[in-house]
């Protein structure tokens, strides 16, 4: 190719995968899928302890369960490069907005933007999940039975074994960009963002702020907005990404679009084969449909 990406960035020369992805407006785009390989390696590791006592009309049950998952997690998004071609080449100067064909510009080879995506790093998440439990089954006569219990499960801190997991942060220091969150607060942060978001529904409230001001998604007016969930998703229930779309009612109906992606779970949605062939389609739709 006269121009182009030199080789992909994961890729070898007998790769079924080598085609970059040619993105005309308005056309149906050719090229590899978009987000492959998508390399993941899990091991979960789950002893269970779980102990019986009887005693008397008493029943009791105690035990603590542990889940040790090891996650090595590869993808590239676009590895191969993608091309993305509308008609500003090709336009009428003098009336750019009526003219011009996006399909025009790709047979001239003048591209309204190139990206390629680098990985560089496999990011090796750890996490370890306790939960304990204490059960009374009480039978206080023949006719009652009162089952009683309490349990405690701790949510651990996912973390990455080579320390590559934490966000720069530009608006936290004058000076500049900082690690975030800090190393040693980690817990603290993940544990705050449970409560804030999921425990107290800051957000939907209308309580949560960033740096002293209100977030308030129904100021939102000229972005559209897609939300995705996958059919299976054992992290997000279905509904809780939807939401979204009620939060932002400044937008209109037109500019507000949800997909439910049959047959995955929480990782499938954007990744793999469904994710290449029918959310990834979707996604680009709406962001052709309301460029500009």
């Amino acid at each position: 190719m006269e121009r182009g990406f030199c080789q992909s960035t994961w890729t070898t020369s007998d790769s079924p995968f080598p085609l970059p992805i040619f993105s005309p407006s308005n056309y149906s785009g050719i090229g590899g899928p978009a987000a492959l390989p998508t390399l993941r390696l899990e091991n979960t590791f789950n002893p269970n302890v779980t102990l019986t006592k009887v005693s008397g009309a008493h029943t009791i049950k105690f035990g603590t369960n542990i889940v040790r998952r090891q996650i090595i997690d590869f993808q590239t998004n676009q590895g191969d490069g993608l091309f993305n071609f509308d008609p500003t080449f090709t336009a009428n100067p003098n009336s750019p907005g009526t003219t011009g064909d996006s399909m025009a510009s790709f047979l001239l080879g003048t591209a309204s933007g190139i990206s390629q995506d680098f990985l560089l790093v496999w990011p090796g998440i750890r996490t370890i999940e306790i939960g304990s439990f204490i059960q009374d089954d009480w039978k206080v006569n023949a006719r009652l039975t009162l089952n009683l219990g309490l349990r405690w499960d701790i949510p651990g801190q996912p973390h990455e074994v080579n320390g590559v997991t934490r966000t720069l942060r530009f608006d936290l220091d004058p000076k500049g960009p900082v690690l975030w969150p800090e190393p040693g607060k980690t817990a603290d942060f993940y544990l705050g963002t449970v409560r804030t978001i999921f425990q107290e529904y800051a957000l939907p409230l209308g309580k949560l702020t960033y740096k002293g001001q209100p977030i308030a998604p129904r100021s939102i007016r000229r972005t559209a907005l897609l939300t995705v969930e996958g059919e299976k998703d054992d992290i997000c229930a279905i509904g809780q990404t939807m939401a979204a779309l009620d939060l932002c009612r400044g937008l209109p109906v037109t500019m507000k679009r949800h997909h439910l992606q049959t047959g995955v779970g929480h990782y499938g949605v954007f990744s793999g084969r469904r994710w290449a062939q029918q959310v990834y389609p979707r996604v680009r739709e709406v962001i052709q449909t309301n460029e500009g």
